[in-house]
């Protein structure tokens, strides 16, 4: 970097550390240990600006460089003196800047590198050093000439000048082309190697990351180079506000703008200064508004959701499910979590700090929150934007096909175990205070669909353990099971277990694996809290043991005609714009209840009639349904066929096999 200088420059000379009893001159250093140090040739100036009186007060720029003589020795130089007074001074502890350039040591005309060094009249914290180029200087020029013009104090505004002075002459082309591209121009644009130039730390950065608008704070910007010293790659480092669900603070992001040719719009960069987008007020007022949503979504919520969620490994998949909004649950799995930056504060929540954060810390909320997917049985990171309240369903329990007695004493005992009250409790404490339901029947009935609609009427989440979940030993289950049960009890969900009955056979003696199996969950629905239902279709091999945990159990016959009518109309009223086609009659109906098949097989049929019908962009007919029908038939009975042929051909693989084996095996 060249510098120009005012005054007189003067006649270089080798500038000599002063003698100390066990120190060495620089001129003694032997070539095979160079100092490459850039500022421990300076020692001596420090020091004597540490303990002399007048150290780095006067308003002068001194220049050193650090070579290699012919003889392979490191010598550090004095160039020249400039000073905005006219007296010039030899003494460099007394100089306010010191600029040092360092060459390379087998390459005498390479340098490779330009520090400023500020000295202590201008810092209250000690010495600051500024490499080449001097970004901060640049950067906060407004910010100084402003405390300079307002300074009382003539020394100190006099040192702030000759900074600005000394910036000004380093940067003079850069700063010529940054006018031209960036302020006078319409499309600001800049030159790769000046890109450091358009970002100020603490500006607000926007970028689209996986297409969701996002806003953060440029903390530092950094540069990588290759050999031949040429910046190669820019490294931004940004902050955002990010909450694990006990902690709410700072993290951060890092940025990459690999290297390209020629001038580049602003806006076409992965990330930009906020102000340079021309929607800008209306991405501010989004984002304080998500920020403002994610402050009201901290704890744990239920939720529907309907957009991208991030699965585990990175996988993105479409969900359109409900959700628990539950931070805390997914950083204590094995989900990797983001570090708070060192030495930032935390945003207190204790105190509710975080309810008066100002409207940039709102813009800065990470666009992703933690949660669990109910359907899928996985945790994930969701969009706040795409979060919303959950719409119950509040008639699915008037049109659950029950009977209305059985129906009563579902709701009593329901209503009573959300009370307040604490209802009647074990002699031993935490025992009893469960509500446990068992439904039995053939498969299709509403077994399944009793669970959800009664989830809708209290307004809870369902949460489903499935078998597969629990697969593994005794020792594996009984590790997970109270894990599972006590995440149901943190959201006050109602827990459905499907095909209980792989847990509640009857135990043998025997199968010892199997009997550790029930014995489990024997003691978890002995001291579970909330509300379970249990399902099956076997319900003659359940353990005699269970028969006292469970307080009701609702046998589901095979569908009436009655029963079956009233499904299908149930079911096709809910998926038409319509609730009451005028294809929808009572001879159709029964047409319907007439074939032999379950509640599951009727909405599957109404879900493909529909899908027909919404594909050709029209309303649903009743020739949909019956094609529905028709397809699930002609699958029923080709299912029987085959299975007819299977056993068949392996009954006669047995008899071939039992007449081939020899005598006596």
């Amino acid at each position: 970097m060249d510098v120009q200088h005012h005054g007189r420059p003067r006649k270089p000379r080798r500038f000599r550390r002063r003698r100390r009893r066990n120190d060495q001159s620089a001129e003694d250093s032997t070539p095979s240990q160079p100092r490459h140090d850039a500022f421990a040739a300076l020692r001596i100036v420090e020091e004597n600006a540490e303990k002399e009186d007048g150290g780095g007060e006067e308003c002068e720029l001194h220049v050193y460089e650090h070579r290699t003589d012919s003889r392979g020795v490191a010598v550090t130089l004095r160039v020249e003196t400039t000073s905005e007074f006219e007296a010039t001074k030899d003494k460099s502890y007394k100089a306010a800047l010191l600029l040092f350039r360092m060459y390379n040591m087998h390459d005498p005309k390479r340098l490779m590198s330009t520090s400023l060094e500020i000295r202590l009249s201008l810092s209250s914290t000690g010495r600051i050093y500024i490499p080449a180029p001097p970004m901060c200087l640049f950067h906060y020029r407004a910010e100084l000439e402003n405390y300079a013009a307002q300074a009382s104090d003539p020394i100190a505004r006099s040192h702030i000048e000759l900074c600005l002075s000394y910036m000004r002459r380093a940067l003079r082309q850069e700063m010529s082309l940054f006018e031209i591209s960036m302020v006078q121009s319409k499309e600001p644009s800049i030159e790769h190697q000046h890109l450091w130039m358009a970002f100020k730390p603490g500006t607000l950065l926007y970028e689209k990351i996986a297409n969701v608008e996002t806003v953060a704070r440029l903390r530092d910007i950094s540069s990588t180079k290759d050999a031949q010293e040429l910046v190669v790659n820019w490294v931004l480092m940004t902050e955002y506000v990010f909450y694990n669900g006990q902690d709410m603070g700072y993290t951060e992001r890092t940025i990459s703008i690999g290297k390209y040719d020629g001038c580049k719009q602003l806006r076409e960069l992965q990330a930009f200064p906020l102000d340079l987008h021309p929607d800008r007020e209306r991405i501010r007022r989004d984002l304080v508004r998500r920020g403002e949503k994610c402050l009201s979504l901290l704890g744990r919520h239920h939720r529907s959701y309907d957009g991208i969620a991030e699965f585990e490994n990175n996988l993105d998949s479409y969900v359109q499910h409900r959700i628990i909004v539950d931070d805390k649950g997914y950083y204590s799995t094995d989900c990797k979590e983001p570090q708070f930056i060192a030495a930032t504060p935390l945003i207190d929540i204790a105190s509710n700090q975080h309810m008066s954060l100002g409207e940039e810390e709102l813009l800065l909320f990470h666009y992703q929150i933690g949660g669990f997917d109910l359907a899928w049985r996985k945790w994930a990171l969701f969009n706040i934007d795409h979060i919303q309240d959950v719409q119950f369903n509040s008639d699915a329990f008037q049109q659950l096909v029950l009977s209305p007695e059985k129906k009563r004493l579902i709701q009593s005992l329901v209503q009573q175990r959300n009370s307040k009250d604490g209802g009647f409790d074990d002699l031993i404490k935490g025992k009893g205070k469960g509500l446990i339901f068992l439904l039995h029947g053939p498969p299709g009935v509403g077994k399944t669909f009793t669970a959800e609609s009664i989830a809708d009427h209290t307004k809870r989440p369902l949460f489903r353990i499935s078998s597969d979940q629990l697969m593994g030993d005794a020792t594996s289950v009984e590790l997970r099971l109270p894990g599972l049960l006590s995440l149901a009890k943190d959201w006050e969900a109602l827990v459905l277990i499907d095909e209980a009955d792989v847990f509640m056979q009857e135990r043998r003696i025997k199968d010892l694996e199997r009997n550790s199996l029930v014995s489990i969950l024997l003691r978890a629905l002995e001291y579970f809290e909330g509300i379970m239902l249990l399902t099956t279709n076997r319900v003659e091999t359940i353990d005699s043991a269970f028969h006292s945990r469970i307080h009701l159990s609702l046998a589901y016959p095979p569908l009436s005609p009655e029963a079956l009518r009233t499904l299908w109309k149930n079911t096709i009223s809910r998926a038409s714009s319509n609730p009451n086609p005028r294809w929808l009659s009572k001879r159709f109906l029964s047409q319907l209840a007439g074939s032999q098949i379950n509640g599951r097989d009727i909405k599957n049929i109404v879900s493909m009639a529909y899908a027909v019908a919404k594909n050709e962009k029209r309303e649903m007919r009743a020739a949909d349904i019956r094609q529905g029908l028709d397809a699930l038939q002609s699958f029923k009975t080709d299912f029987r066929q085959g299975v007819t042929r299977q056993r068949i051909e392996d009954g006669a693989q047995a008899i071939s096999d039992a007449r081939s084996a020899p005598v006596g095996v």
